[in-house]
């Protein structure tokens, strides 16, 4: 039988972990940058590794092109279609707002701020996110591996991306 190896273990963790991040701060980038906004994005190690809690996390900045943050609801909620769609990549929006509802998904109370209180307009969020996503998935997944290997993407390296595969 082979010897459980902690470090190993821990080291799986946290690499999901940050996996998890990116995919969570790729979906809201897009979603955001693809409707003319302006965006950075990093991550960020918010602790210590564990089962339970995630070690990695991110933050996106959104704005308009004068300044003044603009986060709507399809921006949004697309962080945790981005995760979802980590686990499962055909997901559609039933089976996003079910994880929603049952709890295995969580919005971070920022972007619950800026998410409908009633179902009806949750789903038409999701529903929006996933089809931009899926739309620009090129964007999307190069924006995935720029994050996992540097945890920062300023606003002009978003600008980039978007032109080379969302044009």
């Amino acid at each position: 039988m082979a010897k459980f190896n902690k470090r190993a273990a821990l080291k799986f963790l946290q690499e999901r972990d940050r996996a998890y991040a990116a995919w969570h701060e790729a979906a809201h980038v897009v979603c955001a940058a693809t409707r003319g906004l302006r965006v950075r994005v990093w991550l960020t190690q918010k602790g210590k590794t564990t089962v339970e809690m995630r070690s990695w996390g991110g933050i996106s900045q959104i704005y308009s092109f004068c300044g003044r943050k603009a986060v709507d609801s399809i921006t949004a909620v697309a962080g945790i279609v981005g995760e979802m769609l980590m686990d499962h990549e055909k997901a559609d929006e039933d089976t996003v707002i079910m994880a929603w509802e049952e709890g295995e998904l969580e919005p971070s109370e920022t972007d619950l701020k800026a998410i409908p209180k009633n179902w009806r307009g949750r789903r038409k969020a999701v529903r929006e996110a996933l089809k931009i996503i899926r739309r620009h998935r090129q964007l999307f997944d190069a924006i995935v591996k720029s994050l996992i290997d540097d945890p920062v993407l300023t606003d002009g390296m978003v600008d980039e991306l978007v032109e080379q595969f969302a044009a």
